[in-house]
């Protein structure tokens, strides 16, 4: 689907800038994945371990499903700003070497990023599980 760049273009330079530009978004995007999900299990050792508190686990059920909940509403969030700027930065790049092979590389970088939505789906499957936990444990309050 993509436009292959080689080393033959003559704009070897920028090809390795994106390159090594492609390879920290990835670190990065990693990284802050890996934080999102260790603070997930924080939240879940923390209900366990006052799960039996004299309210009961309704009550720290809720609280940590409202916490996930939170946490996973500002992970959407970071993802929609972290991916409107690569967007941007593609798009204009694509304008910029429009007419060339890097231009059509970067326009379809671009449009990949515009129909791609898989970097939501943890995210997404997190906020459920908060949406879950509330639910579930106010079931069982009545």
């Amino acid at each position: 689907m993509s436009t292959t760049i080689t080393k033959h273009e003559p704009d070897h330079a920028l090809v390795e800038v994106l390159q090594d530009a492609i390879k920290a978004a990835n670190a990065s995007w990693t990284e802050t994945d890996k934080l999102y999900i260790s603070v997930c299990s924080a939240l879940v050792a923390v209900a366990t371990l006052f799960g039996r508190s004299s309210a009961g686990w309704q009550f720290s059920m809720t609280l940590l499903g409202g916490l996930v909940l939170l946490l996973s509403i500002t992970w959407i969030l970071l993802i929609r700003r972290y991916l409107r700027i690569v967007r941007t930065a593609l798009k204009r790049l694509a304008a910029e070497y429009a007419g060339s092979s890097l231009g059509t590389y970067f326009n379809e970088e671009h449009e990949r990023y515009e129909k791609d939505r898989r970097d939501y789906l943890v995210a997404i499957v997190v906020f459920l599980m908060g949406v879950i936990m509330i639910v579930y444990s106010l079931s069982f309050r009545a």
